[in-house]
């Protein structure tokens, strides 16, 4: 199985922290938003370390079910040991790439995905699988990076083939 692309090290873990740190009441809002229902079933896609896991699993309660779907092993251990340290029992492990997942059809009443699609080779391919995976009348929420914001002063000729090139590799 191919590790995510940012590593899964110690190193990465306190980086996704962080982040989670300074994007988690971003993700909390949007969250509210959706208006998840109590006994809902949702898939974390590309769940990572689990940061999102706990905010899902306490929208659906307990007749929900979160399944988080992700490709590393660090990643899964991380979260089943967080599952058993705090008795959570409506969380299914999936391990598994998202292009190749067996994701049931119309089986989640929510899909959510954070800082995923920029990392896989074929964004709109994995887009249409989630998809496919939501029951009628459901949710895909994605919350993902937008480098158009990219910007330094004093500008520099390097940066800004930096962000030019960031933009490509995006488009």
């Amino acid at each position: 199985m191919s590790e995510y692309v940012l590593g899964t090290s110690d190193h990465e873990l306190e980086r996704l922290a962080f982040q989670q740190e300074v994007w988690g009441g971003v993700t909390e809002r949007f969250l509210d938003r959706l208006h998840i229902r109590e006994g809902a079933r949702v898939l974390d896609a590309g769940c990572g370390p689990g940061f999102v896991v706990e905010a899902l699993r306490a929208r659906v309660e307990h007749a929900g079910r979160v399944v988080a779907l992700d490709e590393s092993p660090i990643w899964m251990a991380h979260i089943a040991a967080l599952c058993g340290a705090r008795g959570w029992r409506n969380v299914q492990l999936v391990q598994a790439k998202l292009e190749s997942a067996a994701l049931e059809p119309s089986s989640f009443d929510l899909v959510f995905a954070r800082w995923v699609l920029s990392f896989v080779p074929d964004a709109r391919d994995v887009f249409a699988r989630l998809a496919r995976a939501l029951k009628p009348g459901g949710v895909i929420a994605i919350q993902d990076y937008n480098h158009e914001g990219i910007s330094l002063f004093p500008e520099s000729a390097g940066f800004r083939a930096v962000v030019r090139a960031t933009r490509a590799l995006y488009a």
